[in-house]
């Protein structure tokens, strides 16, 4: 008797519902192809694989951009003296082509900087560097570097190319065995013993990059290219780590500078841990957990997943994987002299295993010592909080007992959501935030009519919202006066079109030291957006204090008002605005005032009125501010006699660069406001165009510095 199939309801209703545990369709499902084939298609499989072609096709379109047209049918461009014939791979740092050397048929692979990076001196400088100290490296288990082309733009590195692919690709078929893992570990170690004896240190060891020769050759690659971009801060990555998370150790995931020769066993040891079981030592559902993961527990035992692994073998890599560097072998040498000897190190003790131990001890010691300082000073705090109402030292505890992130200064309580504690907060409350990087709750931050409040970063917290991939919604819709303090915004979106992060819906915003991080997932795809960071309807005023954006193709802030007499006071001091500043397309506010004090604007257009200019007034005072535009400042859709009597502008101590002039207007170009507006006016205006006054370097945490005019 045929069992009938499951319908489609019932299918999507298992998709929806995590917790759902019927044991009668999970038994149909394991017996039914038909019914498994049409759940994965619910579940939008077919969309995500044929997006993630998409993207690989588009990955690779991309790439080409670099390479020379030629008229050699077998190949598709070249780059420098090499013909290429395909694209393998694209990374975060580089892309690797397959080429032909000239002059003769031998095959390459050439491995380009990211053009982001090789238009960044210091990146570039480094990459070089780093790659020219590598080719001295000799050793039959270490990929040659054949030729360092520096003078190209972008650089590359020329490689033999292994025809075996990599350790990587051979465990996507499961753990190997215990005779090729202790193959492929003696010849990692033999290559690590010539590293380290040369003062070298790879730092990204993992299995991608330990290539396998079909003739069974096994050597590591990427020595030197990790190293170049220690400590870098990309601006699609911001603050992020060096290594890859699997594979780093305790002390790279703890965002240690100085690293030793042993952080390059630890990642060895993980990498023969996957060889032997399958699995990587280490996991975690984000890259906090997996970085906590990494220096604190302890992986399960390589014996209870393949019995048949040789016990010297375990051992050796329990020790590899030991949390502080010093439990772990003396050196390279030693570990390949275990390997050719077969040794048995013997086990490692749970501390060692756990790591945390010594964190623990060190954490009772000073609360130890501090025991009486704490008793002495904990009635006068609880005293002082409770006459002036400010709770933030007795939260800090609650919050370090409870887990939690937020709390509300004036009450003795903890929230894990911002939502939770954005319904508990009474008007006008302050919610600080002790957390990095805080939950939001699925509501994001969402302030009803009549209930202003504040949000602010606690002392030493500089916390990153999460957001939505592309934008939408907005993660912020404010219905209330808002403040808000020392946070970042980090937005790397998908698509020609990201929504708004902020939106103003009949209120005053602040922001003081936030900073807002917005770009495309793939440069190369900038384009102008017209989609504002922060977004105001009728808002009287919106005041940025000591912030960062680099938004290139947004505007920063964009205005709308539905009432004829609106009014709106935009305020920037002391910030730092690459981007557009303030952006109309339709319904401006009928009066606005723009005043900006100590700022550097990198900008397409300061002001742009798309379609049309404030109908009553436009007041702008600008003092002591360094402006570059690419454009005019100031662009309005109206001819110059009727935007000329709603115009008011106040300029003192600025320095403009301005390639066509300060006004643009349907019918003329101004090159300055000095034909009606002498009395006010004060600066140089429409000074020549500097190109190299455009900032060069990347951001870092503290983002980019503001220079003040010229004195």
């Amino acid at each position: 008797m045929n069992t009938p199939h499951l319908d489609d309801a019932l299918l999507q209703r298992v998709l929806r519902d995590d917790t759902l545990h019927l044991p009668e369709v999970e038994a149909h499902l394991e017996q039914c192809a038909e019914c498994r084939a049409r759940l994965e298609h619910l579940s939008g499989a077919d969309e995500f694989r044929a997006e993630f072609e998409a993207s690989v096709e588009s990955e690779e379109q991309t790439a080409r951009a670099i390479l020379q047209p030629t008229s050699d049918p077998g190949c598709i461009g070249t780059l420098g003296k090499y013909a290429v014939r395909q694209w393998i791979a694209t990374g975060g740092t580089s892309t690797v082509w397959l080429a032909v050397a000239p002059g003769s048929d031998s095959i390459v692979a050439l491995k380009v900087l990211q053009p982001l990076l090789a238009i960044q001196k210091d990146h570039r400088a480094r990459f070089v560097r780093e790659a020219q100290a590598a080719m001295r490296l000799k050793d039959p288990h270490i990929l040659p570097l054949l030729e360092v082309e520096a003078n190209h733009s972008p650089p590359f590195l020329v490689m033999p190319f292994v025809d075996g692919g990599t350790l990587q690709d051979k465990l996507q078929a499961g753990p190997l065995p215990a005779e090729e893992v202790v193959r492929i570990g003696r010849a990692v170690a033999q290559a690590l013993v010539a590293a380290h004896g040369a003062g070298i240190i790879h730092r990204d060891i993992k299995p991608s990059n330990i290539l396998l020769s079909s003739s069974g050759e096994v050597l590591l690659a990427d020595f030197g290219i990790a190293r170049a971009f220690d400590g870098a801060t990309l601006l699609t990555q911001t603050g992020s780590f060096l290594g890859t998370p699997q594979y780093m150790s305790p002390e790279q995931a703890a965002g240690e500078r100085e690293l030793g020769a042993r952080t390059d066993l630890f990642s060895l040891g993980a990498v023969l841990y996957q060889c032997c079981t399958g699995t990587a030592p280490f996991s975690g559902m984000s890259f906090q957990e997996l970085a906590r993961s990494v220096q604190e527990s302890a992986p399960v035992p390589i014996k209870q997943v393949q019995p048949t692994t040789p016990l010297w073998l375990e051992n050796l890599i329990s020790h590899l994987l030991a949390k502080q560097p010093a439990d772990r072998p003396a050196s390279a040498a030693d570990v390949l002299r275990a390997f050719e000897q077969q040794a048995d190190l013997g086990r490692l003790d749970a501390g060692q295993m756990l790591g945390g131990a010594a964190k623990w001890r060190m954490m009772t010691a000073r609360w130890l010592r501090r025991a009486v300082v704490l008793m002495t000073l904990a009635m006068i705090v609880l005293l002082w909080t409770e006459r002036t109402g400010r709770t933030s030292f007795v939260n800090a505890a609650l919050c370090g007992l409870s887990g939690n992130a937020y709390y509300i200064t004036g009450k003795w309580q903890t929230f894990g959501l911002l939502d939770e504690a954005i319904q508990a907060a009474a008007p006008n409350d302050v919610i600080e935030v002790r957390a990095n990087d805080p939950a939001t709750g699925r509501g994001g931050i969402k302030l009803r009519p009549g209930k202003p409040l504040t949000l602010r970063a606690a002392a030493g917290f500089r916390p990153v919202l999460p957001l939505q991939a592309a934008g939408f919604p907005a993660l912020g819709v404010l219905e209330s006066n808002f403040i808000m303090e020392g946070f970042v915004f980090n937005h790397v979106y998908r698509g020609p079109r990201p929504g708004r992060l902020l939106h103003v819906k009949g209120a005053s915003l602040k922001l003081v030291n936030c900073r807002f991080v917005r770009q495309p997932r793939n440069p190369e795809t900038l384009a102008n957006t017209l989609s504002a960071l922060i977004a105001g309807t009728d808002s009287p005023r919106i005041e940025l204090v000591r912030c960062q954006f680099y938004a290139p193709g947004s505007p920063v802030i964009a205005l709308i008002s539905e009432q004829p007499e609106g009014r709106t006071e935009v305020v920037l001091k002391d910030s730092h605005v690459w981007g557009g500043a303030v952006f109309c397309d339709v319904k401006p506010p009928a009066h606005l005032a723009v005043t900006a004090t100590g700022c550097e604007f990198s900008s397409s257009h300061v002001l742009h009125f798309k379609q049309a200019f404030p109908a009553k007034q436009l007041t702008a005072d600008f003092q002591s501010n360094l402006i570059q535009s690419v454009g005019a400042a100031v662009v309005a859709p109206w001819p110059l006699e009727k935007v000329r009597p709603l115009m008011e502008w106040k300029g003192a101590g600025n320095e403009w660069y301005l390639p066509d002039g300060f006004l643009l207007t349907q019918d003329t170009r101004q090159p300055d406001l000095t034909s009606w507006s002498h009395e006010t006016v004060s600066d140089r205006l429409a000074m020549p165009f500097d190109a190299q006054a455009f900032p060069t370097q990347s951001l870092s945490e503290e983002g980019l510095p503001i220079r003040r005019p010229k004195k």
